[in-house]
Order: structure tokens, then C-alpha cells, then sequence
């Protein structure tokens, strides 16, 4: 009993050694199965988002990694749900990647569709995820489009769009790579 004792506590020890030397290492890399050290990210994570998709959205950690979350001032929620809180986690296009260790953002860029470009956009979107076409059915298109085109730690790409109308009629849409109604979301200014 004793020895089993002695030998858990020493996997412990290694594995906290391990961790923490990891934490305090150069290596842009999340080793397998470890959660990510929110407060000593690797090199290459993403420290803040692009303008003007910093105004809806902001980067928050978890161990499980990094994931957009409303910004300050702002709500998202689903169209079902008052309740249900919306963030976007780095592992989006492979939740499955979660379990190989903390996911993050390496790379966000912002591309802003207006006019006829904005229109076409939203009629794509509305054509894919259902809805979304419900919900807006009969409303004038978004003034415009912002994209937000963002990369994991594992190369993986996916976007989000936000549709907007005004700063109480914004629809979130991500794409991940299927642009899907499960992944929608309704976004709002809560007013300053």
C-alpha cells in the first residue's frame, strides 16, 4: 500500500515538473493531452483580435484553449436561448482536437464585404443555414459583412461572419468549413 502510495505521488511530481518546465519553455507547441497555460501562451497564439472585430468579440482561455467571446458591452445568444452563453473555441472545425491538448488561434484577419458584395453574402448564408434565412426573411440586407478568417494551432481554418444591420440586428454565422444554423448566433449592444 505504502509503495502504491510512493509511486503515485511520484507520477504527480513528474508530471507537474513536466508541466511546468513546458510552461516556461520556448516551444510554440501544446504537448499532448495538456491542458493550455492561459497565463504563459505559446509564442505564435494570437494575442487580440483584428479591428473592428475587436468591438463584438474578445480572446478568453480556457484550458481546453482559447475561444472568441462577446466583447464588453456586447450579447450573444442563440435564437432559442436566453440562457445558452455563445463562444467560439479555437477547436471549432475538430472538437475532437480538444482532447489532444489546448487548442489556440494563430493567425485572424478581417475582410469587410459592402454593397453588392454584402448582399451576395447574405444571400449565400441565408441559402445555407436555415435559420438564419428564417429569421431575417423579409428584413433589408446587412450594411455590411465582417469575416473574420481565423487559424488553430493545428492549421485548421474556419470563419465567422457578422451580418450587420445595426448594433441591435447582427447575426453571427460560423463556418467551420459548413456554415450550419446550430453554429448562429444573435449579437446585440447592451447599451452603454
Amino acid at each position: 500500500m505504502f509503495a502504491k502510495l510512493i509511486a503515485a505521488l511520484l507520477a504527480a511530481a513528474t508530471w507537474c515538473v513536466a508541466a511546468g518546465a513546458w510552461a516556461n519553455s520556448e516551444n510554440d507547441a501544446a504537448p499532448r493531452g495538456l491542458a493550455l497555460d492561459c497565463e504563459h501562451l505559446p509564442g505564435s497564439a494570437l494575442k487580440r483580435l483584428p479591428p473592428p472585430f475587436d468591438t463584438w468579440a474578445r480572446l478568453d482561455c480556457l484550458p481546453s484553449g482559447q475561444l472568441l467571446a462577446p466583447a464588453r458591452n456586447w450579447v450573444w445568444r442563440y435564437p432559442a436561448s436566453f440562457t445558452t452563453p455563445v463562444f467560439v473555441p479555437a477547436w471549432t472545425p475538430d472538437p475532437s482536437a480538444a482532447a489532444e491538448g489546448g487548442r489556440y488561434f494563430t493567425t485572424a484577419e478581417v475582410a469587410v464585404a459592402r454593397g453588392e458584395q454584402a448582399i451576395a453574402l447574405n444571400r449565400r448564408l441565408a441559402g445555407e443555414v436555415e435559420v438564419y434565412a428564417g429569421m431575417t426573411e423579409g428584413r433589408p440586407d446587412p450594411s455590411a459583412v465582417y469575416t473574420l478568417m481565423a487559424e488553430n494551432d493545428l492549421g485548421q481554418s474556419f470563419e465567422v461572419h457578422f451580418l450587420y444591420r445595426s448594433d441591435q440586428d447582427v447575426w453571427g454565422i460560423v463556418c467551420a468549413p459548413k456554415c450550419r444554423s446550430e453554429f448562429s448566433f444573435l449579437v446585440s449592444s447592451r447599451g452603454n
